[in-house]
């Protein structure tokens, strides 16, 4: 009963207001691609370096013909044990998918970790900050923003067979 007060409470107050009551756009989905969010370097059997990206955190603008996407993310490496270099970088993509799942924009950028004689991990912050034009701010909602690594085909293939692994333990 009280929640049926509450509601009709909010209900004579919208239909009191002079503009229709309005639901907020959702801003546009910003995500890792899961199959691109690992990054493994060998030098023979051994390791030199394992990179991620993670901790996704975005918001967005809406004015009028136009919406912006700021976020942050990490990109997170770890040294092998036998890589002594004091930089390591790696190249990452950022794309911009409609809402008919077309890529409209796709940049490239690097991560650069440098590390002391005794880091083995470093972290550093990535920024974005992008803006998509259009009439149909609904459908720019629908608009996707995908980061991943840039890897070459056997990098992605060993991916996908973790995952697979990950996710089907016994098959």
């Amino acid at each position: 009963m009280r929640y049926a007060l509450a509601f009709l409470s909010v209900l004579l107050l919208a239909a009191c207001a002079g503009e229709p009551l309005q639901v907020p756009r959702t801003c546009p989905q910003v995500a890792v691609v899961r199959d691109l969010a690992l990054l493994e370097r060998y030098d023979g059997q051994r390791l030199m370096l394992r990179a991620g990206l993670t901790n996704v955190a975005s918001g967005c603008e809406y004015q009028e013909g136009k919406v912006r996407i700021r976020a942050a993310f990490n990109a997170v490496a770890r040294r092998g044990d036998g890589n002594t270099s004091e930089k390591e970088k790696a190249e990452f993509f950022v794309a911009v998918i409609n809402h008919k799942d077309d890529v409209i924009d796709k940049q490239y950028d690097k991560a650069l970790w440098e590390w002391s004689s005794t880091d083995v991990e470093k972290i550093t912050n990535e920024e974005l900050d992008i803006t998509l034009e259009g009439d149909d701010l609904e459908a720019l909602s629908n608009h996707r923003v995908w980061l991943g690594w840039n890897l070459d085909d056997a990098q992605l293939k060993a991916n996908r067979e973790k995952i697979s692994k990950l996710l089907r333990p016994n098959g």
